[in-house]
This record gives structure tokens, C-alpha cells and sequence, in this order.
């Protein structure tokens, strides 16, 4: 069983890469904008796995300054959510502000939630009541926020990037 419940989580995280999606709207729409800053939408996967059908909805909204960005997977097995809030400084790098993460799969529960300093180059992360308080002298992204991030350097033809 534990197999099973493996290779569910490891599908409904490579979900996006081998499933086709409906895009309702695409991240960034046009290259040839001068803002490139990223852009509501809303994505919807569908794929089975061993004849399981799994469902992902993964959408990114914007108040004000502010974007919030989200991500679920499920199918009767159990389900995953992230959900990250983020801002875009002056330079067009993302600074994360919050992340959490909740999976429910066979009754197994885990949920971590993570707090960012406004700087960028610390976070705190809370799982099982455990703290941990992580600094760099870089920017600091979160799993939602990074891959939104390469998006934008790779519509920017940028060469060479790394993420923390």
C-alpha cells in the first residue's frame, strides 16, 4: 500500500508535466508587453494514473499588490494543497510573503507553513510544531513563487538563474 500512496503523491506532483492542460489563461500573454509581470490564470489538469483519475487545478490571482497563488490535486485516494502569497519588488523578482502546504492521503495528514521576511533572505518554517529559521544571503523563494519566477526569466530569454 505504501507504494500506492507513493507513486499517487509522485503523480499528482509531475501531474503538470505529463498531462495536457486547459489553460483558461496563460501567465504571461504577450511577449512583446513591457510588463511582464505575471498575469492571472486559472489551469485545470486531468489524467489517470494505474486507471485512478486525479484532477489538478493550479491558479494564480492578483489584489492590488499582492498575488496569491494556488495549487490542489485530488482524487479519492486523498488530496494536496499549496497555496503561497507573493509580491513583485521594483527589479520584477518575486518575494514570497507566506506558503502552506496540506496533504491528506489514506488518512496520513502533513501541513507546513512557512513565513517569510519581508528582506527575502529569511524564513521560518513550521512542520509537526517544529520551527526551523533558515537565512542566505540571496533571495529566498518558495515552491509556487520559483516556478512563476523561472516563467518570467525564461519569457525574458534570460541565460542563467538560480533559485533558493
Amino acid at each position: 500500500m505504501r507504494l500506492a500512496t507513493a507513486a499517487l503523491v509522485l503523480a499528482m506532483v509531475f501531474l503538470s508535466v505529463n498531462a495536457g492542460a486547459t489553460d483558461t489563461h496563460h501567465a504571461l500573454t504577450d511577449k512583446a508587453a513591457s510588463d511582464t509581470s505575471p498575469q492571472p490564470f486559472k489551469a485545470e489538469y486531468s489524467a489517470t494514473y494505474n486507471g485512478m483519475p486525479i484532477v489538478m487545478v493550479r491558479t494564480l490571482s492578483r489584489t492590488k499588490d499582492v498575488y496569491s497563488a494556488a495549487t490542489t490535486a485530488s482524487n479519492f485516494l486523498g488530496s494536496i494543497r499549496e497555496e503561497e502569497t507573493f509580491k513583485v519588488d521594483e527589479k520584477g523578482k518575486l518575494r514570497p510573503i507566506q506558503y502552506h502546504y496540506q496533504r491528506a492521503i489514506l488518512g496520513k495528514n502533513r501541513s507546513e507553513d512557512s513565513i517569510f521576511d519581508p528582506s527575502g533572505t529569511s524564513v521560518s518554517s513550521t512542520y509537526k510544531n517544529n520551527t526551523l529559521n533558515l537565512e542566505s544571503q540571496s533571495l529566498i523563494l518558495a515552491p509556487l513563487s520559483y516556478q512563476i519566477q523561472m516563467q518570467m526569466d525564461l519569457w525574458q530569454d534570460r541565460k542563467a538563474f538560480q533559485y533558493r
